[in-house]
């Protein structure tokens, strides 16, 4: 992933449902739990909910829980809207008597919940925060009583009714609702595919409905645990619904449609690898030189052979990062280490410094840093049990493109005579990203159908600001002057002015980002000067609707710089895939959770048949030049 700075005011206004521009928020997930920790799980199975007091948040936390008790251990599943994390699993899972400890974490903050079944009917719990969460929050312990939720799979003649929200700035939100009665009441749950909201919980709001169904029998009212809380408001309209959807200072008329077919999704990313598999999953520690530890989960294959088999680590994009580089419901690192490992080749993904499990200070941290954590993975994977330590290589999506070729061109200062034996660039950068910034703004809202007025007005905008950036030092009122002209330019492309204090939050969030080390780094760095030294087999691939990292100035960019250095690289696009590698219609952002597929099986098989070939042959020299 790419960190995009078009501050756009729906990311401040509308954080929980709309697509933050500024960086996409993940849960880390984990395939297995650590196997010596994990026993049998004492939780009734079934689905969860509850509402926790936690100051100084203004409302009730809302936390569910579905487990699954079809596998030993049974699967845990949870969903806490505060922290965008929906249907995620937990990054760590033990038991100790009767309680079960999970961990749910996103950008680095961690919901620890302590949970014991009092009943078949009622878990009692503890919940407490930990990591980067306010100071208030953290150190105290808040109980909780879980209730079950009544399955909708379950309950005859349950109506699924969807719509499209028309978003400011032209954005298109595609969402559904569930609902069918049981014990007399209305049970509803909401589906936001391209947030990756998979039946998430949906409140009756008692007093608004009685309210409501004053005016208008029938109608009804439900409210929603988001960070930024969530109103529905219905009534009955032909054979569906009409009504409001409000969110914070947003408002938007929504009209719903009776959805045929199945009332409720089954298998909601079907390429996630199910047990049993046929290789082993390790849980591994990889202490860092620069103090921190580095936790994530080695796959090898079972039968490695005398010489052991090749390897390679999987180095993840921009933004607070797990070891699965999980979005939107999707886990693109998990679903490809599965794929190589079936295919001959130990995988070792990790969670980003400070994310997940892994210690560290990930705000603080730029692109050489990661750099560093990469080669810090490799030399792992080069002493694991039954891996072949000639023939181990990195492989980066997005941002993580350039820090694997950083690793190879000797740019890492607690290991600048690291070898991997191979790259692989998914998406990588080849020029600098205040280039691919500005190339991607227009891109993303051309996918959104937006009119090429003020598509050119906003990225003409956006480049006066991305300039004021590469000067250093960066003068402050200039640049509070560039950010004032780029909201400017996108508050006219809302149906409504923004308030005082939208344009003040917005104001102070900018001025933050683009003066933050990761920003001004990325903006300023040149890969080229990368990936001119790299002397091992390259595979840079790109979807030709990836609007993000475009193929068609990255691409040639990075065969140019590694030919240059005298490197070997082999160079793809792949005709209808989008950032992330899946099958697309526009390459949208807002499309990466509506699609099903979570990588294309053909790209897959693309980078395990190079690695192998690539793993074959020895590296050439590294070629002298750039430092």
């Amino acid at each position: 992933m790419i960190r995009n700075a078009t501050f756009n005011a729906l990311a401040s206004t509308c954080l929980a449902i709309g697509v933050s521009s500024a960086a996409f928020a993940r849960s880390p997930e984990v395939d297995d739990p650590p196997r010596s920790e994990v026993v049998s799980s004492t939780l009734p199975v079934g689905r969860w909910v509850t509402e926790v007091p936690v100051p100084p948040v203004p409302r009730p936390v809302m936390i569910q829980l579905a487990i699954d008790g079809s596998t030993e251990p049974p699967s845990i599943t949870g969903s806490v809207p505060l922290l965008a994390i929906f249907a995620g699993k937990p990054s760590r899972r033990t038991v100790a008597g009767e309680v079960v400890s999970l961990d749910f974490s996103a950008a680095g903050v961690t919901c620890r919940l302590d949970l014991r079944a009092a009943s078949t009917n009622r878990i009692d719990g503890v919940v407490r925060f930990t990591g980067d969460a306010p100071d208030e929050m953290k150190g105290v312990d808040h109980a909780f009583v879980m209730r079950p939720i009544p399955d909708l799979a379950g309950i005859a003649d349950v109506e699924r009714h969807g719509t499209v929200l028309r978003l400011p700035g032209g954005g298109r939100l595609p969402f559904s609702i569930l609902l069918g009665r049981a014990e007399g009441a209305i049970v509803a749950e909401m589906d936001i595919p391209a947030q990756g909201v998979n039946r998430l919980l949906m409140f009756t709001d008692v007093e608004r409905t009685a309210t409501l169904a004053e005016a208008r029998p029938g109608s009804i009212a439900f409210r929603v645990g988001m960070g930024i809380p969530v109103e529905l408001s219905l009534s009955p309209a032909d054979d569906s619904w009409e009504g409001t959807f409000r969110q914070g200072s947003l408002e938007l008329p929504v009209t719903f449609s009776r959805v045929e077919g199945p009332a409720v999704l089954a298998d909601f990313r079907p390429q996630d690898p199910k047990p049993p598999l046929p290789y082993e999953v390790v849980e591994v520690v990889m202490p860092s030189p620069r103090g921190h530890e580095l936790h994530g989960t080695l796959t090898v294959p079972r039968d490695t052979g005398d010489r052991g088999v090749p390897g390679v680590v999987l180095v993840s994009g921009s933004g607070p990062q797990d070891r699965n580089e999980t979005i939107l419901g999707h886990r693109p690192f998990l679903v490809l280490a599965d794929r190589l490992t079936r295919a001959g080749i130990a995988c070792l993904r990790f969670d980003d410094r400070g994310v997940g499990a892994s210690t560290g200070d990930f705000q603080t941290a730029v692109t050489h840093d990661f750099a560093d954590d990469a080669a810090t993975a490799l030399a792992f994977l080069v002493d694991a049990s039954g891996v072949d330590a000639g023939r181990c290589g990195l492989l980066g999506h997005s941002e993580g493109g350039v820090v694997v070729a950083m690793v190879a061109a000797g740019q890492v200062a607690t290991a600048p005579d690291a070898e991997p034996a191979f790259l692989v660039s998914i998406a990588g950068c080849g020029v600098d990203g205040g280039t691919v910034l500005e190339d991607q703004l227009p891109r993303i809202y051309r996918a959104s159908s937006l009119d090429e007025r003020m598509i050119d007005a906003v990225s003409a905008a956006q480049k006066r600001l991305i300039a004021v950036v590469r000067e250093d030092p960066i003068d402050e009122s200039t640049l509070l002057e560039a950010v004032r002209g780029l909201h400017s330019a996108q508050e006219r492309m809302q149906p409504e002015p923004f308030t005082d204090e939208i344009r003040s939050r917005l104001e102070d969030a900018a001025v933050a980002q683009m003066t933050s080390p990761w920003m001004v780094n990325f903006i300023r760095f040149d890969p080229v000067t990368a990936w001119r030294r790299v002397g091992v087999p390259v595979l840079a691939i790109n979807g030709t609707l990836d609007t993000q990292v475009a193929a068609d100035i990255n691409l040639p960019a990075i065969e140019k710089a590694v030919r240059i250095g005298g490197g070997s690289v082999e160079s793809l696009r792949l005709e209808g895939l989008n950032h992330m590698l899946q099958p697309a219609t526009t390459g949208g952002p807002d499309e990466y959770g509506a699609i099903e597929t979570t990588m294309d099986e053909a790209a897959m098989a693309i980078i395990a048949d190079f690695i192998h070939d690539a793993s074959g042959r020895p590296p050439a020299a590294r070629p002298e030049g750039d430092a």
